[in-house]
């Protein structure tokens, strides 16, 4: 049946009559609270979703500040041993500048 959708349109029809109908026998076959359920458990979904996200904003600045300080010492160490290699290099050349 179709639903009054229009202004104007008349709500003594067999379709609106059925429509209501339907509303009635449905909201007899909900147990009392049902909406306030529905909104608690929402609600409750929402904060849970909420702590989850906060978990893995968390997991996330972890991991990235991890990489950071692994990148870090990383490049540290490499850049002290190439200056050691260049230090080297250097003294090499100075003795052979020195020798001739």
């Amino acid at each position: 049946p179709a639903k009054p959708s229009r202004k104007g349109e008349s709500l003594n029809t067999p379709e609106h009559a059925a429509w209501t109908a339907l509303r009635e026998d449905g909201a007899r076959q909900l147990k009392p609270g049902f909406p306030a359920r529905v909104l608690a458990g929402a609600e409750e979904r929402r904060r849970s979703l909420r702590v989850q996200n906060r978990l893995i904003l968390a997991t996330a600045l972890v991991c990235f500040l991890s990489l950071n300080l692994a990148h870090w010492v990383s490049t540290a160490r490499t850049e002290r041993a190439h200056l050691a290699q260049w230090q080297l290099y250097l003294a090499q050349t100075e003795t052979l500048q020195t020798a001739y």
